[in-house]
């Protein structure tokens, strides 16, 4: 990955769910972006470990993208969330993201869990989704393609899990003694 020469050191991209909409306004108006953090990618052509992970400056692993969605069926409105070898999986309803004056909604966050499809039995994995969306990209436009109106951003990570953490501890704690 070619380096942002206008970064500072120390720069970390930790942006919030109201910063993350400002940056899919611009996107979907076609304006310039203040930078390119989050890439253009069909999420949902892979399975999230076989996405591009070359962010230097996101925290926690978490990777960004702008991404378009397709219809699940011909004349529907609910995006396909089929991607790779399975699926992503809504966990909670839509949540809507308020403005500066906490009164106007200015977007919404949908949360998603990545699940293996193997045989018959789909098995869910440690991958998480957080999936933003304007108003405009509500799918109602243009019902003649089976492309969806506008780019959405998809904060993609994987999970920790109990034991993940365990390790992490019991390697500090063996790094902290001096031999």
């Amino acid at each position: 990955m070619m380096e942002d020469p206008y970064i500072p050191l120390g720069y970390r991209f930790c942006p919030t769910d109201e910063e993350l909409i400002h940056y899919l306004l611009l996107k979907n108006y076609g304006l310039e972006l203040p930078s390119n953090q989050i890439k253009e990618c069909n999420v949902y052509a892979f399975n999230p470990d076989q996405l591009p992970q070359d962010f230097n400056y996101a925290l926690g692993n978490e990777l960004y993208f702008f991404t378009t969605r397709e219809r699940k069926y011909f004349n529907g409105s609910r995006p396909s969330r089929t991607a790779g070898d399975g699926f992503w999986k809504a966990t909670s309803v839509e949540q809507v993201i308020k403005g500066l004056d906490d009164t106007s909604i200015i977007g919404y966050k949908k949360k998603l869990v990545f699940y293996y499809k193997e045989n018959n039995h789909n098995q869910k994995t440690d991958w998480q989704m957080h999936e933003y969306r304007i108003e405009k990209t509500d799918g109602s436009a243009g019902r003649e393609s089976m492309k969806m109106d506008g780019f959405v951003i998809c904060r993609i990570y994987k999970r920790k899990t109990k034991a993940s953490k365990s390790d992490a501890l019991a390697v500090e704690l063996f790094n902290s003694f001096d031999f």
